[in-house]
């Protein structure tokens, strides 16, 4: 796949100001930290060390109308305080240092997402350059339940809420070793919680969800990736998150040079208030899903998903929520 951007990472940021040197906020109070089904988490730790951090970023509708433009997230307090207190100032070249994003929806659905609905990062190998999609599975409880069960220790521990920090009313410092800490469900984390050693992200990505400061904040960028519970197929790709020397997280869209060929239909298959839609597409290209009840003139065609076409361009979808009686679908290429 050509992937086209106008600028190379540190003049982007410098372009919208990302660079500043000047704090984000003053210290805090700090307050009860919540969870909710469909939030996502920024995630770092370090090999070796005792504790890590994690930061609610909230729904990940927020970040689904990302554009090339970058937008600075502001609402998450002065997290370079937190990451210099927990891990040195320092680490901002620390190559022991990983972050990475995820979420999930677990049992719950969210604005069109639907139940184990799951979001993932992969880092970018050269910055600037998409990194492979994450695939989907139509068996994603296991992998989501872990990402439910890292959301709710982050608010809560045996019904006591947790308390932010001074700097993030949004931030969170666990120890590594706690049952359901962040740095349990990575590679080197429990068996139970990352698979056997070395252990892999959640159990389920393979090796990891991280990204790496060891080339610096300019030198790492995470994609993220939206994986609903379907048949294998490529996972749709939302933003990209990238960060400062000054811990400014700031999210994008980059753009692509794939043009979608017509879509077509090649196969369907139904069960009970399922069904399951396959066509065929242009690799890497993204199209929408839509369903209908009815062809008449007056038709509204109601869009379902986006799906990005895999291998050899196959466009895989399952409709868990299939009306009873009837149904159309179409893939389509989207309206600018």
């Amino acid at each position: 796949m050509k992937i086209n951007h106008l600028l190379t990472l540190p003049l982007l940021l410098a372009a919208t100001g990302l660079l500043s040197t000047a704090p984000l906020a003053r210290a805090i109070t700090p307050v009860a930290l919540s969870y909710a089904a469909g939030d996502l988490f920024l995630g770092f730790r370090q090999t070796g060390g005792t504790h890590d951090y994690l930061v609610k970023l909230g729904p990940a509708a927020t970040f689904k109308t990302a554009t090339t433009t970058p937008v600075a997230l502001t609402t998450i307090g002065d997290i370079k305080a937190d990451l210099d207190t927990i891990f040195g100032p320092d680490w901002k070249t620390d190559g022991a240092l990983s972050w990475s994003v995820s979420g999930t929806t677990g049992t719950s659905t969210a604005p069109n997402d639907g139940i184990r609905t799951m979001y993932a990062s992969k880092a970018e190998a050269t910055v600037g350059t998409l990194a492979p999609a994450w695939k989907t599975s139509i068996s994603q409880g296991t992998p989501a339940g872990k990402m439910s069960s890292m959301g709710n220790f982050y608010a809560s521990v045996s019904g006591v809420s947790n308390l932010s920090t001074a700097n993030s009313a949004v931030g969170y410092k666990q120890a590594v070793g706690a049952t359901n800490s962040y740095a349990s469900y990575q590679p080197g984390g429990t068996t139970t919680n990352s698979g056997p050693a070395p252990g892999i992200s959640f159990a389920y990505f393979n090796p990891s969800v991280e990204g790496s400061f060891a080339n610096g904040t300019a030198g790492t960028a995470l994609d993220l990736f939206r994986l609903p519970q379907i048949a294998v197929s490529d996972g749709e790709y939302i933003c990209t998150f990238v960060i400062s020397d000054t811990g400014v997280v700031s999210y994008f869209k980059r753009s692509t040079a794939v043009t979608a060929a017509a879509p077509t239909l090649t196969s369907f298959s139904y069960g009970s208030n399922s069904a399951t839609i396959v066509g065929l597409g242009t690799i890497g290209a993204d199209y929408i899903i839509q369903r209908s009840v009815d062809l008449s003139p007056a038709n509204s065609w109601l869009t379902l998903a986006t799906v990005r076409g895999g291998g050899g361009g196959i466009l895989t979808y399952t409709d868990n929520a299939a009306p009873a009686v009837r149904a159309f679908y179409r893939y389509a290429i989207p309206t600018p």
